[in-house]
């Protein structure tokens, strides 16, 4: 009988039994919180030292980039490492505990837990082929491993640390000097423990066997792409944290600073980001992952420092968190969404909307986690709506390491996953497209209607009978529409989709980044304001998606007498779409999927003249008209691209899109001296009608593109 299966499987064991610190916690929390709370600070409490597991069980459950590690540095050396990382991060402990609760959660529940990525990945699987009859009992005996660990642990931690068996005082804390005084010597002792059980499994595996190296997956890949757009939504956040941020200066740096000095921020941001090609023009040279490489360091290094500026003055916070941080943005912007619908070419739409909505989703992931830290009891802003509350403004500073160090985080997850295609990736092409669409058509003609709208007239035509056979000589000669941009610089349309971008970018920027300021004025509740954004920011996730989904369901395609076609290839998607529900999501019966711009410009301009009568109608409308807003914002991303496809041809979007997004853009810095003078002057009124006014223009843009 051979030994070595056993002896691996046994190595396995205790890899998760060295792991199985997470269910210590329950056990060693009274002491560790009774210490930082006697010792340190007496306002800490249990609610405030349960971050350190929380934010562990966080991080574990990216376990699978240490699987990714292991595959390209060997299983044993990706394991060494992360015994290292895990031990010293509990050793580490010992010191950082006696500084204060956020050092201690740094070391106990982020480096450690770095440690658990590098370990956890394998083991489990590769016990089990070892044995590849008893899957089941390979997975039950390797996964009780961390369940065993309180089991020989827990009594032997509390006879070090209460060999008296003291009881707690009546608030609930230890205060007794013998027990606060062995605090931070126990995580010298877990840490010294924890890592000889995994160097001892690291001889049992040192024979261990995997199966072959794996290509990723292309779904991880896509992951990191959006992974990658999560860590650049920072611009997003802006709106929950400029009361902090403006009241910190205001009330610690200069008495004078007001939001109309602090919007330069994100409008220098916007302005800079529009200068995105610039980073795929760095791409090109270095290489997409160490452009992002460069760019995540950039990025998490300009958010980190605004932990100094912010103390110094407002145009040394303008200069990281408005300039340095986004000149790291530029370098990671550029490829991941091409890459991603590289990836999966037939759902490019799809993959587009995903990625993007990246971005968007930040604010629904991190607006409430960033207001817990904040404002955590949930007090209301001073008359002047600038807070004043000494705990508050003394955490400011901080939240700007905890960004840096979590958007960063977030960054280099998904540079680790990025990857691009392989060369010969294959690609949907336009003949494949027609060949697909005609045999679709000769077998089954519900399948797939072809709808011709006529240069002069919105009457589409159909064919003349549903039991009729198409042949594969009546579908329309495809060829490629191109427009150079030099061509579309004389080109009507390109003014038009301007100005509509103009429209929208501007009154959806001021929406993003002022709704909290407006609703302190008459909703008296911190965290209904960030659960505010973090709702609507769930329906900009939404909206994007919906829109990519929808894109690719329709191509749009011209023939040889340059009519634009739209195929719709799904039935269900066909008959759905039809429903009244769905019109103003797509205009079957009138102009392509673009002219979707003109009810959303249409819909944001209502909202905007009417936004002064939610502090009548309370928090619900307030709510409902904010949500209704930001379902506004695929106008400048989606629709506007798309139409750019429409009228321009596909060959040179990026390039045309680019040239409306970068004059749409840099044209935001106007705003923030106008805001000095409109907001004082006349209110929020004034100023909705201000931006209402140029959503409206927007909308007339967009009924002379629809017209035309």
């Amino acid at each position: 009988m051979k030994v070595r299966p056993f002896i691996s499987v046994f190595g396995c064991f205790l890899i998760y039994l060295g792991l199985g610190t997470t269910f210590l916690f329950g056990n060693i929390t009274p002491y560790l919180t009774s210490y930082l709370r006697k010792r340190v600070n007496n306002n800490t409490r249990y609610e405030q030292t349960a971050w350190i597991i929380y934010i562990s069980d966080c991080l574990t459950s990216f376990f699978f980039c240490g699987v990714w590690l292991a595959e390209r540095i060997g299983h044993r050396f990706s394991i060494l490492i992360g015994t290292v990382i895990y031990s010293l991060g509990i050793i580490a402990t010992y010191w950082t505990i006696q500084h204060s609760l956020g050092a201690t959660i740094a070391t106990l529940g982020m480096v450690v837990n770095v440690g658990f990525i590098g370990c956890y990945g394998f083991p489990l699987s590769v016990a089990m082929q070892w044995f590849p009859n008893n899957k089941g009992l390979m997975a039950g005996i390797v996964s009780s491993g961390m369940a065993f660990t309180p089991v020989v642990m827990n009594n032997l931690h509390t006879y070090f640390m209460n060999p008296n068996n003291l009881q707690p005082d009546a608030d609930g804390y230890f205060s007794d000097s013998g027990i606060l005084d062995r605090v931070p010597f126990l995580f010298i002792i877990m840490g010294a423990v924890q890592g000889g059980i995994l160097l001892i499994d690291y001889y049992c595996t040192r024979n261990l066997q995997i199966c072959p190296r794996y290509e990723s997956s292309s779904i991880y890949i896509s992951f990191g792409c959006f992974l990658i757009y999560l860590g650049l939504g920072t611009t997003f956040l802006f709106g929950n944290i400029t009361p902090y941020l403006t009241s910190y200066l205001r009330k610690r740096v200069n008495n004078n600073t007001r939001y109309e000095q602090t919007a330069w921020i994100i409008y220098i941001s916007d302005c800079l980001t529009s200068f995105f090609f610039c980073g795929v023009w760095l791409a090109e040279r270095i290489g997409h992952r160490f452009s992002i490489l460069i760019g995540t360091v950039i990025y998490s290094l300009g958010i980190i420092a605004t932990y100094w500026t912010i103390q110094h003055s407002l145009g040394a916070t303008i200069a990281t968190l408005g300039m340095v941080v986004n000149v790291g943005f530029i370098g990671c912007y550029g490829f991941p969404l091409s890459v991603a619908m590289q990836w999966f070419p037939n759902n490019k739409g799809l993959m587009a909307g995903i990625v993007s909505s990246g971005m968007a989703f930040t604010p629904v992931v991190m607006n409430n986690l960033h207001t817990y830290f904040m404002n955590p009891n949930n007090l209301q802003p001073d008359a002047d709506g600038y807070f004043s509350d000494s705990g508050i403004l003394d955490r400011v500073p901080f939240l700007f390491i905890i960004m840096g160090a979590v958007q960063g985080g977030i960054l280099l997850i998904g540079l680790l996953l990025y990857q691009e295609p392989p060369p010969d990736m294959p690609e949907e092409t336009e003949v494949d497209k027609c060949s697909a669409l005609a045999q679709t058509e000769l077998d089954c003609e519900h399948k797939t209607r072809t709808l011709t709208f006529q240069e002069d007239s919105p009457v589409m035509s159909e064919g003349n009978s549903t039991n009729q056979k198409v042949e594969k000589s009546q579908i329309p000669i495809l060829r490629e529409f191109v427009v150079v941009p030099k061509e579309a610089l004389k080109m009507r349309e390109f003014y038009i989709l301007l100005i509509t971008c103009i429209g929208s970018l501007h009154s959806g920027t001021f929406i993003c980044n002022f709704y909290k300021i407006y609703g302190q004025t008459f909703i008296d509740d911190d965290a209904f304001l960030t659960t505010t954004g973090s709702v609507s920011g769930c329906v900009h996730v939404v909206l994007r998606v919906l829109m990519g989904l929808i894109q690719d369901k329709i191509s749009f395609k011209y023939d040889s007498e340059e009519r634009p076609i739209i195929e719709l290839q799904d039935s269900w998607c066909w008959q759905v779409l039809k429903h009244p529900l769905f019109k103003w999501v797509i205009k079957l019966n009138d102009k392509p999927i673009t002219s979707n711009k003109r009810d959303f410009m249409g819909l944001k301009t209502i909202l905007l003249f009417t936004l002064v009568a939610t502090s009548h109608g309370g928090q619900v409308m307030f709510i409902i008209w904010i949500c209704a807003l930001y379902a506004t914002f695929p106008v400048e991303f989606v629709c506007i691209p798309a139409a750019v496809v429409e009228v321009f041809g596909k060959k040179h979007t990026t390039m045309i899109y680019g040239m409306i997004y970068f004059i749409a853009g840099t044209s935001v810095i106007i705003w923030p001296i106008v805001f000095q003078k409109i907001i004082p002057h006349f209110g929020w009124f004034g100023t909705f009608c201000l931006f209402g006014s140029i959503s409206f223009i927007g909308f007339l843009a967009s009924l002379v593109y629809s017209e035309k």
